[in-house]
């Protein structure tokens, strides 16, 4: 009997310590906030992360991205400010695995095809913006009335293509026809219709052609810089008429040879060895870049890369092979960036005829709300691209083999820089420019005004 009262008051006098404990807790917190030499502990400051500990959403990136930007007096979106008025985009890709991993340098290189793919969605919902702004003052002479801007632009998209589907009802005979042409709507099909199913019509017509409008204009779009960390990839991409005019211009193969294959070659590579100085500079280029030779001849260069999963402790065999295969590798990223910046030039003028069109206006401007991220959409473009391009570029060399270490994890970077310009594809063809045919420095053209001679003293209808 005494043994179980023993144990009786062991049990209570535990229960006693612990409520006690929990009186004791709260009352000690509000003793540390009371203690100042304590008041860092407590503040809420420390409660939350700092701005640049969260390099998994490249806010550590922006930081470094804004100051290249500054020094170049560029600005993201577009601006009479960037380079022939040009858009500069943004994305980032999250690299999903940790620098131990073997494969980690595959998920670094991974993660910049993502982030380019989210710059080029953030692009096409600006232009649909854009787009979607220039109907309402092309048709309905006034500007969309502003929207609460807690919306995200999906929402904000939307809204305003629901306005412009109102509107349309008031719109005189002879403005209605021009806006049905332009939307290619059938306009006995429109005038049969009920009044709510009229404006589903309009609605998905805008949608549809304001999306059409917007993939297209990805034409040209390519990388200006990307900067990295180890927990993300973000890309600047850049683009404006200029670049688009040059990619449809090779598309078409409208440009021409000014110089010899090699000494265009000799030319781009001088200029990548006086900017990079060592080959582990070149483990932060992705994409095409567009140069100009010493006549001023365009030339694309692409760079790729891809990482070996091998260790210290993997086998010579072994590392042997997967070195060679990331060599082929890298140097199939470099090719598939070229032709992807020309296929993207000649499909997505076309992309109108796409069935796979439909889905992404159906993410970005249907009247049922969906959750997509700018990837998504750049995605979603990127394999129209690749179904149904066609264009296979004669005369892709390769200007430069590297291997290195990457310094902040170890991994070893295979890479290839590949080139093409008209020299390049004229030799593959046979077809051989030589040195003398070129004058010597810089080609000069006449960039004046020609006028036509006057003839119009001697038109009757022009006279007093």
């Amino acid at each position: 009997m005494r043994i179980q009262k023993g144990c009786k008051l062991v049990r209570i006098s535990i229960w006693l310590m612990f409520v006690l404990s929990l009186l004791v807790i709260p009352l000690t917190s509000y003793a540390v906030q009371d203690d100042k030499s304590d008041e860092a502990f407590v503040s809420p400051v420390n409660l939350y992360p700092k701005v640049e500990e969260l390099a998994g959403i490249g806010a550590q990136l922006e930081q470094n991205r804004d100051q290249y930007l500054k020094v170049r007096g560029w600005e993201l979106g577009q601006s009479a400010a960037n380079p022939a008025g040009a858009y500069i985009g943004w994305g980032v890709g999250e690299i999903k695995l940790e620098p131990d991993d073997v494969r980690y340098g595959q998920a670094r290189i991974v993660a910049f095809y993502r982030a380019f793919a989210d710059a080029k969605g953030d692009f096409a919902r600006f232009r649909q913006q854009e787009i979607t702004t220039t109907l309402a003052r092309e048709f309905f002479y006034d500007d969309l009335p502003e929207i609460g801007r807690e919306m995200d632009n999906r929402a904000y998209l939307q809204e305003r293509i629901s306005i412009l589907a109102e509107k349309a009802f008031d719109l005189g005979e002879e403005y209605l026809n021009r806006l049905l042409r332009e939307l290619n709507i059938d306009p006995d099909k429109y005038r049969v219709a009920e009044k709510s199913e009229r404006e589903n019509i309009v609605h998905d017509a805008i949608g549809q052609v304001v999306t059409n409008r917007a993939v297209s204009s990805l034409a040209g779009v390519r990388t200006l810089a990307n900067f990295e960390d180890l927990k993300s990839v973000g890309v600047l991409l850049i683009y404006n008429e200029q670049s688009e005019q040059i990619a449809r211009q090779i598309a078409r193969g409208e440009v021409v040879s000014r110089s010899p294959s090699d000494v265009v070659t000799r030319t781009i590579l001088g200029q990548l060895e006086a900017h990079f100085t060592s080959e582990e500079d070149y483990i932060a280029v992705h994409g095409v870049r567009i140069m100009e030779d010493e006549t001023g001849e365009k030339v694309l260069v692409a760079f790729g890369q891809w990482a070996p999963e091998i260790t210290k402790t993997t086998s010579s065999q072994i590392r042997e092979a997967r070195v060679q295969a990331a060599r082929r590798q890298a140097r199939s990223n470099a090719i598939a960036a070229l032709t992807n910046f020309i296929n993207s030039t000649l499909v997505l003028e076309e992309v109108s005829q796409f069935r796979e069109i439909e889905d992404i206006v159906r993410i970005t401007t249907g009247k049922r709300v969906e959750e997509v991220e700018s990837y998504e959409i750049g995605e979603r473009v990127e394999e129209i691209v690749n179904q149904y391009g066609k264009v296979e570029l004669e005369g892709i060399i390769t200007v430069k083999e590297w291997a290195a270490n990457d310094s902040k994890t170890g991994h070893i970077i295979v890479g290839n820089v590949a080139m093409w310009s008209p020299a390049t594809r004229d030799a593959a063809l046979g077809i051989i420019t030589t040195q003398e045919e070129i004058p010597e420095g810089e080609i000069e053209y006449d960039d004046g005004v020609r006028e036509s001679p006057a003839l119009d003293h001697l038109d009757p209808t022009l006279q007093p």
